[in-house]
């Protein structure tokens, strides 16, 4: 039986030998295929263990992210320690193998966080029954500063957490509409494993019960579901704390307001707060987050809702009282989803609660990331219990739109994304375009036509430059159109460029072939940035979609998305796999050294933000952020009539010398597959952006079964 928390350090070293004894004979340091494990034990020892390379162990690896400053193959440090907590779900991996019960409480003692890196090590602890068994690591094992040393030769780990959290079909008796919440059948604490159940009936963790800082016997309110009626959802309005969830906080001009009685007066009052110094708090429970169970309130605070974890550790203390923070963050945003599948009001209120009292844009990049987070979570909710939760939008939501563009091209002046996205689409379309006369570029989203003015400069350089060149934009505001078509005009025309811009406004699923006023004798292709993704909520429109495009009979299709997978059914699934994705875009944003409180910086990170609360708030057709891997759009196309054209070594060359134009040594560009089908724009081991070519199938041999629109 295992034994209760705490645990005594002697006793856990005797469960720590007696596990080893009982493991088979660990591989050694040459063996290609074993992954090391890293733990450091309270009392300053280090401990590690060689592990063969299974399935089982593959999925707990394969998320843990390394990190900057860590040579990959050597994996972060895990600590279990009976102080500081980091409570996790009910099913969730606690080192049972070890004796730990489910309701003991780890710290990560991790060495120089990112974002990045703490989002994958709280996913790592969402998998579960791991074999692990560790030994003494001498001190020399280690280096010093923000990184680890390995142990042997890195095991290549590419597998993102959506792929493993990916049902088969036919593998689960649960099925989920893309609309449905998944009550009766998800957990989080299975989050990323594949295998998502709950009990009809579910008892409040105490896990939960310690991230939301309440004593298990003192929960105000009911912590029960009964799985049985919609209409039941366990909440008793005077019980219930009041929501202070994002009253308080500068980063969103909004409240979520609880309404209690449905009678009496209106609670969904907007409170404009002011500035406040997001450095400390007034409120009663801003300590709640960082003192837990069993804790002495002696033990000092530091900082803004954190603690000095690591009295010995002296230089580190900043770091690690940012990186503890980060751990309750996420261990909330995971509640609070939890709280969602559950149907439990009472507590979803509370958890939100205390979301909006520590994550503030204005913070660490995890608290940041964080504070959009909640407020997608907090769109949700409004959603979908309307009649219980109201939200006011403020008015930045408002203005998205238009700040969109001011936001892109800010992006473009402090980070290499839409420059590589840009001259590498451009170097394809210069290539397909050699010796061509006349050029037709059909541009399903031009926003400002930022790709297009390097573009011209490589027609107009070439010793025969096409006799006509002509764009079609394709947008919603006949403004923005114009004057992007105007800019271009004027650029063109610099450049002794015969220029026409051709503007079609309308939705990207209302366009028509008679639109695009496709001409003979013109060699044409087609401009997808960004832009499928948006289709996969109904396959009837991708379809009609890419059916539209091989009617404009093009020579080349060039396409970038997200190299990510955002496209589950499951909220939990989503959560996973975007924060690991959306962490790794703010440490990149991070590391341009704009200031915290820089307009610069918050309407570039706003820009993210959207997509957020898009995949996380939204389902059905307004779900359009459907993000998927190049591996499953190569599948797609194919099946609506297209073929990979690869590419060549010069686009990779181009997009190797435009990153080391920045000082950023972060980001990483590679080829997609054996076959070099496309490239991959990533910061560290995170891939982020795919830039992919394409070109019809002989229609004679098609066996497309996509229908073409009328």
């Amino acid at each position: 039986m295992p034994p209760s928390w705490p645990i005594e350090y002697t006793e856990l070293e005797r469960l720590l030998e007696a596990k080893e004894a009982s493991l088979p004979q660990e591989p050694s340091l040459e063996d290609e295929n074993a992954i090391t494990l890293l733990v450091r034990m309270p009392d300053g020892s280090r401990r590690g263990r060689r592990f063969l390379k299974s399935d089982k162990l593959q999925s707990l690896f394969d998320f843990i992210d390394i990190g900057r400053g860590v040579k990959p193959g050597t994996y972060r440090l895990v600590r279990p320690y009976p102080r500081r907590a980091f409570s996790v779900g009910d099913s969730a991996l606690t080192l049972n193998e070890l004796g730990l019960t489910r309701a003991c409480r780890l710290e990560l003692g991790f060495l120089g966080f990112s974002c990045h890196s703490v989002l994958a090590a709280m996913a790592m602890f969402l998998h579960s029954n791991v074999d692990m068994g560790f030994k003494t690591v001498k001190e020399e094992s280690w280096e010093k500063g923000k990184s680890l040393k390995r142990f042997a030769e890195q095991g290549a780990v590419d597998k993102s957490c959506i792929t493993r959290a990916k049902r088969k079909k036919g593998s689960d008796n649960c099925e989920f509409s893309d609309n449905q919440e998944g009550g009766d059948c998800l957990s989080l604490g299975k989050l990323g494993s594949g295998e998502f159940w709950l009990q009809s009936s579910f008892q409040l963790p105490w896990s939960v019960a310690n991230i939301a800082g309440l004593d298990h016997h003192q929960v105000p309110f009911p912590v029960t579901y009964s799985g049985g009626d919609e209409e039941k959802v366990c909440f008793a309005p005077s019980e219930v704390i009041s929501p202070t969830l994002l009253s308080n906080n500068p980063w969103v001009d909004s409240v979520l307001t609880e309404i209690t009685d449905h009678g009496e007066k209106d609670a969904g009052t907007s409170h404009r707060p002011g500035k406040e110094d997001s450095g400390s708090s007034t409120s009663s429970e801003s300590h709640g987050l960082g003192l837990w169970l069993n804790e002495s309130t002696s033990e000092v605070e530091v900082g803004n809702h954190s603690r000095k974890p690591y009295p010995q550790e002296g230089n580190g203390v900043e770091a690690s009282q940012e990186d503890n923070q980060g751990f309750e963050l996420v261990s909330l945003l995971a509640a609070c989803v939890e709280a969602i599948g559950l149907k439990n009001v009472g507590l979803l209120n509370h958890l939100m609660a205390k979301l909006g009292d520590v994550a503030s844009p204005k913070g660490s990049p995890i608290s940041r990331l964080s504070a959009y987070y909640t407020e997608a979570l907090a769109l949700r909710v409004s959603r979908l219990w309307p009649h219980i939760f109201h939200i006011t939008p403020p008015r930045v939501l408002d203005r998205l739109d238009d700040e969109s563009g001011t936001a892109l091209r800010f992006l473009n002046q402090v980070t290499p994304i839409p420059k590589f996205i840009h001259f590498t689409v451009n170097e394809i379309l210069l290539r397909a375009f050699e010796g061509k006369e006349r050029v037709h570029i059909i541009d399903f989203d031009i926003k400002q036509g930022l790709q297009w003015p390097s573009f011209f400069q490589g027609l107009a350089s070439r010793t025969n430059p096409p006799t006509h060149v002509r764009i079609t934009g394709i947008g919603e505001s006949k403004q923005d159109l114009n004057e992007t078509g105007d800019r271009l005009a004027g650029f063109a025309e610099a450049l002794n460029l015969s220029f026409e811009f051709h503007p079609v406004v309308d939705r990207l699923e209302d366009v028509r072939l008679w639109m695009l006023h496709v001409k003979e004798r013109e060699s044409v292709a087609v401009n997808c940035i960004f832009q499928l993704h948006k289709t996969l909520y109904d396959v009837n429109v991708l379809g009609d979609f890419l059916g539209l495009i091989r009617s404009t009979n093009p020579s080349i299709v060039v396409m970038a998305e997200q190299e990510a997978e955002h496209n589950s059914a499951h909220l939990e699934t989503r959560l996973c796999s975007s924060l690991k994705y959306y962490s790794a875009i703010f440490d990149s944003i991070d590391a341009t050294n704009l200031s915290l409180d820089s307009p610069m910086r918050m309407k570039i990170e706003e820009l993210f933000a959207q997509e957020i609360r898009n995949i996380v708030a939204c389902e059905g057709s307004d779900r359009f952020e459907r993000h998927e891997s190049f591996v499953m759009w190569r599948k797609l196309m194919e099946q609506g009539g297209f073929r990979c054209t690869g590419i060549s070594e010069r686009e990779m060359l181009q997009s190797q010398m435009l990153l080391k134009m920045y000082s950023f040594e972060e980001y990483r560009v590679k080829k997609q597959g054996q076959d070099g089908a496309a490239l991959t724009l990533g910061w560290l081991d995170q891939p982020l952006y795919t830039v992919s070519a394409w070109a019809p199938i002989d229609i004679a041999g098609s066996s497309s079964s996509f229908s073409q629109p009328s």
